[in-house]
């Protein structure tokens, strides 16, 4: 009887580890890290309009400066790595620079894309990935 006891308490104990670890590796391949209230989430207006700055770039670099990083090389021999697209309105415009011509009360939100969401939104390469921005002008014309 103590040694059935015994294995009972191991196999619970077991049970226990198990669920708790693949929790833990569930959260971490989910996309918690695009939700709101985190360095990578999407801007919002609410948080551009608090802060008070004059256009998206600005915003960007002050809110969310983790959206204009670029890897960096790989190797020695590696290219340069190339710039972030910079999408308005489902419109490409260029360079992150162009996020100055923005004014910051017309954001709607800014998001950070992948290099490969900008492919499959655009079917356009983009080692770097891009920026997303979508402002009030646009709600009258866009989906």
């Amino acid at each position: 009887m103590a040694r059935r006891t015994w294995y009972t308490l191991i196999h619970a104990g077991l049970l226990v580890a198990v669920v708790s670890t693949a929790g833990c590796a569930a959260g971490r391949f989910e996309s918690g890290a695009r939700n709101r209230g985190t360095p990578h989430g999407p801007l919002t207006a609410n948080e551009i309009r608090r802060s008070q700055f004059d256009n998206a770039y600005d915003a960007v670099r002050g809110l969310r400066p983790v959206f204009l990083n670029v890897r960096g090389p790989t190797s020695i021999t590696a290219p340069p790595s190339h710039d972030i697209l910079v999408i308005i309105n489902d419109q490409v415009h260029g360079g992150v620079d162009e996020l100055r011509a923005v004014p910051a009360a017309e954001v709607l939100w800014v998001r950070r894309l992948t290099a490969s969401e900008v492919y499959f939104r655009l079917g356009r390469s983009a080692p770097s990935g891009g920026i997303e921005v979508r402002t009030l002008t646009c709600v009258d014309v866009c989906s």
